[in-house]
């Protein structure tokens, strides 16, 4: 560099078109290290592991995350569902495990019901109604509330759905089949009724070409519902007299519950046409991991969560490549600044995440399962 000349100088005099590439040698830290974070050695970089970028080219270190309950009755497997449930002013974080469900009681997990659930089995929870509600593949939907016990409805769908929504004051199943279910309209209290996912009663279902892979009641406009299959994306509208139309050039989902509905649109992992992370913002698809070669080590056939709260998506997944059989990396994708950053776990702790759950209602924290023990953490607090 000339003597008294700026590096903007020089470029500017250029008479060619320059690119100038910054190449930030990055940081290991987080839980993992306590010391000497930030000294690198000549000539060496590190991987970018639990911090997060609060200005382009600035960096923080990653919030950690801290054991809130453990298995209070005697449990020996991972949790199958988590659901923040709230009633009004009240709340209540419960717990699918070991096909019991129970609720998170301080720093404990308490049993409330016992054997309600087929163990091992995925849960989905819903929070609609004053009531929380459960389904899966082979326990058709079911409520409870914080002062009550678990109740099977007067009426369920025809067949069981892996998963369950709330959108225009109906309930919404699908999952595991190719049909649609849309409940009669109401306020919550479905139960009452004989006919509640009956046609005579306003209920409607529609079946798909393929197999459903999540929907995302709602979005791209408020009337719609936008559902997946393996292979692409369709559009559910005009409540009870549905039809269904493809939208054209979307993707499919090959895990339904990586789909995410963000502040930039619906997050999703897809396999068809193109394997990756993709970003639907309601009219163009994005394809968030053009250049990350870690998607390719995405296991399809163990579980994959996503979880979205102040502009970062989080991936949980397992890695194919690991020999583990449970989510062991967790990827979050930073909307602010577009980037993605890898979490990884105290090795100390000894455990790998699970199912996630966002606490709306109580400061948006982040709770995660232990995939291996009945351990229940929330994550990126600020211990």
């Amino acid at each position: 560099m000339p003597l008294g000349k700026t590096y903007r100088q020089v470029l500017d005099a250029s008479p060619d078109q320059v690119e100038l590439v910054l190449d930030i040698p990055s940081f290991a830290g987080g839980e993992n290290t306590v010391g000497q974070d930030q000294e690198l050695k000549s000539n060496e970089a590190r991987v970018i592991e639990n911090w997060d970028s609060d200005s382009l080219g600035g960096m923080i270190r990653s919030k950690g995350f801290t054991s809130i309950a453990t298995g209070g009755a005697t449990y020996s497997t991972a949790p199958d569902g988590m659901l923040h449930h709230y009633e009004g002013t009240s709340t209540r974080d419960y717990v699918v495990i070991g096909g019991d469900l129970a609720r998170i009681n301080g720093s404990s997990i308490t049993q409330t019901d016992a054997t309600k659930f087929t163990s091992g089995t995925l849960t989905c929870g819903l929070s609609a109604g004053n009531r929380a509600w459960f389904t899966n593949s082979t326990n058709n939907l079911k409520y409870t509330t914080i002062a009550g016990s678990v109740t099977i409805p007067t009426s369920v769908p025809p067949s069981a759905r892996e998963r369950i929504y709330y959108h225009k004051s109906r309930l919404i199943a699908e999952g595991g089949g190719v049909t649609l279910y849309g409940s009669r309209a109401g306020t919550g209290n479905w139960h009452a009724s004989a006919d509640t996912w009956s046609a005579s009663g306003d209920a409607w279902s529609i079946d798909l070409p393929d197999l459903t892979q999540g929907c995302v009641p709602g979005f791209p406009s408020g009337g719609q519902i936008t559902v997946f299959t393996k292979f692409g994306a369709y559009a559910i509208t005009g409540m009870p007299n549905v039809a269904q139309n493809f939208i054209l050039g979307s993707h499919g989902c090959s895990q339904p519950y990586s789909i995410q509905l963000g502040s930039e649109g619906v997050y999703l992992f897809s396999l068809y046409p193109t394997l990756g992370v993709f970003l639907w913002d309601g009219s163009t698809w994005i394809n968030l991991t053009v250049n990350e070669t870690w998607v390719s080590t995405v296991s399809l056939t163990n579980r994959c969560f996503g979880v979205y709260s102040e502009n970062k998506y989080r991936f949980l997944y397992n890695d194919n490549t690991s020999g583990q059989t449970y989510p062991n990396k967790c990827r979050i994708y930073d909307a602010k600044w577009g980037r993605w950053m890898d979490r990884t776990i105290n090795s100390s702790v000894g455990d790998n995440f699970g199912i996630p759950m966002l606490r709306t209602k109580v400061g948006n924290e982040l709770y995660v399962a232990s995939s291996r023990n009945d351990v229940i953490y929330q994550m990126e607090d600020t211990s």
